[in-house]
Parts: C-alpha cells; sequence; structure tokens
C-alpha cells in the first residue's frame, strides 16, 4: 500500500495557472435534442467565490459548465 502511495506522489500532475485549465465537457447529439441547450457557458467557481488557486484545485482542476436544457 506505501508502495502504491509513494507512486502516486511521483506521478502527480502538477498543474499550470487556473485559466489555463480545460472545462469539462458536454457531448450533445440530435436534431431533436440540439435546439433545446441554451445558456452555455463556463462556471468560473475560484471566481465566484474568491478562491485562491490552491483552494481552487481542492474542489476540481477542470471549471465545470452550466447549461439550460428545455424539456
Amino acid at each position: 500500500m506505501e508502495r502504491l502511495a509513494q507512486s502516486r506522489r511521483r506521478t502527480q500532475k502538477v498543474y499550470p495557472f487556473r485559466p489555463a485549465f480545460p472545462t469539462r465537457r458536454v457531448v450533445v447529439k440530435g436534431p431533436d435534442l440540439l435546439p433545446r441547450i441554451s445558456d452555455v457557458r463556463v462556471r468560473r467557481f475560484d471566481e465566484e467565490f474568491g478562491l485562491d488557486q490552491a483552494e481552487a484545485l481542492e474542489v476540481s482542476d477542470h471549471y465545470p459548465v452550466e447549461f439550460t436544457l428545455t424539456v
């Protein structure tokens, strides 16, 4: 178990400053679904809640995508 933990520490990613982080992805397909998607935006939770980079990384290394789906 300790060897696995050591291995993980050696291979952990070092992330660049927050704005370079990618967003989560949403894939939408089909002529019936596409027109129902609106108000798509990236949720910059670090700015919204006043988090520094270390605090934001504790939440996620990606920005979530938010959208409205009309049913």
